[in-house]
């Protein structure tokens, strides 16, 4: 079901100094390499609100990322995802007015390292909330991660620090068609965050969202990521193979388990919904419910249905490029990669056309996060860093050419 746009206001101005008679600048929130976000307040209403600057991109590739954003703001409204206010434009920039949030969920893991249950429960509620809407309405987000959410003002309860807004729509999509005219082509994203079909196969669905989410509560509960590795290749390696070391959790409910180990299952058939999140048992509290669909027919009923999506609560984007390493052991003596993060950054990414394996072009850079790096398949886009690089093939990559 097709979402219709929102009456949106879009203001043409010459520059932004027109829009210091409306708003009082303030501290900048956050920084891009295309954008920066200011806090600024509206001086007829009082109200604070965050203005992304968008420098204008000189190349259409990338206009298309900015623009696509856009579009998908201006179709959603849910409490749990950044609202848009109004669009001004100028000859050079793009500004969005958006809701303001106080947070976002990296700057409050790094501080706070590891949450309990409690905590991790609200912010997968709410964010799976989010995330059940744009599915029912055919929008897959395709870069869930720690940066792209963000802590707003709960309405209902101004306590509430962990109030979650999903932002960051650029490498969205809408689904068209149905079946296989559904799936996904196109190879996007953030390394660490990417379900194994992304690497692995020619297509994938919104499931991958749903893999995301799942890597997302380990790194709350662990207080590090489930997948690692020393070089990337090692990373897509231990993402494809391996399961996380759950260990790492050291305090769980066993429907808690269920719902991460359901959320990771290497197989997006097989894997959790959603609206199926929604309603399991560690959501609602009721062990009952923790039973999956029963086969991927039932998956598909479920997911296709029209139901009433629930939502908790109001109506943001910050910009922020993090560096995440950890460290672990293996207590069950399982050959696995190293979980130490030396990076590397990531050039450009094509298929292999008769595989459909992923060549990635890297840079080898040393003191770096290889686990955050965002890939697009063409342009440069966001974190993604473009410049002199040599091929390296991963073996898996290299394995197959020789077949």
């Amino acid at each position: 079901m097709r979402l219709k746009e929102r009456n949106v206001m879009q203001i043409r101005i010459r520059n932004i100094e027109e829009l210091m008679d409306c708003f009082i600048f303030g501290e900048e929130l956050g920084r891009g390499n295309f954008a920066r976000v200011i806090s600024v307040k509206d001086i007829c209403t009082d109200n604070h609100w965050a203005l992304k600057i968008i420098e204008k991109p000189n190349t259409f590739d990338k206009m298309k990322y900015i623009q696509h954003e856009i579009d998908i703001l201006k179709l959603v409204n849910h409490p749990h995802i950044i609202y848009l206010n109004k669009i001004y434009e100028s000859s050079s920039q793009i500004l969005l007015l958006l809701e303001k949030c106080a947070n976002t969920l990296l700057l409050e893991y790094k501080r706070r390292r590891k949450f309990n249950e409690k905590d991790v429960k609200k912010m997968i509620q709410e964010t799976a909330s989010a995330i059940t809407y744009l599915h029912k309405h055919d929008i897959v987000h395709r870069d869930l991660k720690l940066d792209n959410i963000l802590l707003g003002k709960n309405p209902r309860d101004p306590k509430d620090a962990l109030y979650v807004k999903l932002s960051d729509f650029g490498l969205s999509a809408m689904k068209s068609g149905v079946g296989i005219s559904s799936m996904f082509h196109d190879f996007c994203g953030t390394l660490s965050y990417m379900a194994p079909e992304m690497l692995t196969k020619p297509t994938y669905s919104q499931q991958c969202d749903i893999w995301s989410l799942g890597v997302i509560m380990y790194t709350l509960l662990a207080g590090q990521m489930p997948f690692n590795g020393i070089t990337e290749e090692e990373l897509i390696t231990d993402i494809i193979n391996n399961d996380p070391l759950y260990t790492n959790i050291n305090i769980l409910s066993p429907e808690g388990f269920n719902i991460l180990q359901r959320m990771l299952h290497k197989e997006p058939a097989n894997r959790i919904t959603a609206a199926e999140i929604m309603i399991h048992g560690w959501i609602t509290n009721d062990p009952k419910q923790n039973k999956g669909a029963e086969n991927v027919l039932d998956m598909m009923k479920r997911w296709k249905s029209d139901l009433k999506v629930p939502t908790l609560g109001t109506e943001s984007d910050w910009i922020s490029s993090p560096q995440m390493s950890t460290t672990s052991s293996n207590p069950s003596g399982i050959k696995r990669v190293s979980r130490q993060s030396v990076p590397v950054a990531i050039q450009n990414i094509e298929f292999n056309k008769n595989r459909k394996v992923p060549i990635i072009h890297v840079e080898q850079k040393e003191n770096r996060s290889v686990n955050n790096q965002k890939i697009t398949s063409n342009i440069d886009h966001n974190e993604y860093k473009a410049g002199p690089s040599k091929p390296v093939i991963t073996k898996r990559s290299q394995q197959k050419t020789k077949e």
